[in-house]
């Protein structure tokens, strides 16, 4: 599971298979800082998509979480700002 800090309000990116979300044109440039002020606003959104790889901006407001949910192959999570509690196979980490 993965949970936004109660005391903070950020997002994070992350990749993970499939996400029904529009993905970026080729070419597109994405800006992948801090949201700021502007993240109540903002949604989550996939980046880029190929074979092997998929980058979403996930947007995890303050005190909310995902479903626990398996994804094939490996999964990497940068959080740009903010704190996020991530729980893997039992185990719990603070980014």
């Amino acid at each position: 599971m993965i949970t936004a800090s109660p005391e903070h309000t950020r997002p994070v990116i992350a990749h993970a298979h499939p996400m029904a979300l529009p993905h970026a044109t080729a070419g597109q440039v994405l800006a992948v800082h801090a949201l700021r002020e502007r993240l109540p606003n903002e949604q989550s959104a996939a980046l880029f998509e190929s074979r092997d790889l998929e980058v979403t901006r996930l947007v995890l407001l303050s005190g909310k979480s995902l479903p626990p949910h398996k994804v094939p192959g490996e999964i990497t999570i940068h959080c740009i700002e903010g704190l996020l509690s991530v729980d893997v196979d039992g185990r719990t980490s603070r980014l």
